[in-house]
């Protein structure tokens, strides 16, 4: 069935890459986060797309295991411990204050060798209370990076206890996107993954091989700066 016409209820989970090289990145998603909603929806609007609810969770992440090697309060202490930083579902336009908010907590900071936890991130975004409600349901995961990532399987005896659970290497990560596991279920259709990262591994196999994903290239190591809001929103409202 065309979805043009009918209304749409979306949830889209940011993963921000927070480390030091996302900071132009960063100050861009915070300067137009008050006017997110309206942007996107007039986005969908130009692709016959209602959207009838949307809500935005962002999940910052930096290095899980980094503290392995060097104390957590030395050269990089943003990472350790508190490597991710998860806001809940924020409904707009209701909550847009409240998403600026978080927002603006978010410090780009830390780092220190190339691979971040953006798998896990994935990860956290996957396991979120997705909605089911409405004639159609998009349930959106964006991830912002300029780094590859850590093999999941290598940083598991890193990780915090809470978060023990996430899955112990990359198939069954893709097990979990596949399935549509979370705290409420994705939805076969209804998924889809948009990647703004480096064209390099893991990123491009998820491309490859994860039902409806798709890849937008940035330039490892230069923190996104040249990606534009404009084209970032219509990224977003193709997958609606």
């Amino acid at each position: 069935m065309s979805m043009q016409g009918l209304s749409v209820a979306v949830d889209v989970v940011m993963c921000i890459d927070v480390t030091a090289s996302m900071h132009p990145l960063i100050d861009m998603v915070k300067a137009n986060a008050r006017r997110f909603h309206g942007d996107l929806v007039d986005a969908c609007e130009k692709n016959d797309r209602i959207v009838s609810r949307l809500r935005v969770r962002v999940i910052g992440f930096r290095d899980l295991a980094y503290n392995q090697e060097k104390p957590r309060d030395s050269t990089h202490p943003h990472n350790g411990d508190a490597v991710f930083e998860e806001s809940p579902f924020f409904e707009l336009p209701r909550q847009q204050g409240n998403l600026a908010a978080f927002l603006d907590r978010l410090d780009a900071a830390g780092g220190g060798d190339e691979p971040e936890s953006g798998l896990e991130a994935l990860a956290l975004a996957l396991r979120s209370d997705w909605t089911h409600e409405g004639e159609r349901q998009r349930h959106v995961v964006v991830l912002w990076t300029d780094a590859p990532a850590h093999p999941i399987e290598s940083r598991v005896a890193y990780r915090p206890a809470a978060y023990g659970d996430l899955p112990a290497d990359l198939d069954e990560l893709t097990e979990m996107w596949e399935s549509g596991q979370g705290v409420t279920r994705l939805r076969g259709n209804a998924r889809r993954l948009v990647l703004y990262a480096p064209p390099e591994e893991p990123w491009m196999g998820l491309v490859d091989q994860w039902y409806l994903a798709m890849h937008y290239p940035s330039t490892a190591g230069k923190g996104l700066a040249d990606q534009d809001y404009g084209e970032i929103l219509n990224g977003i409202a193709k997958t609606i």
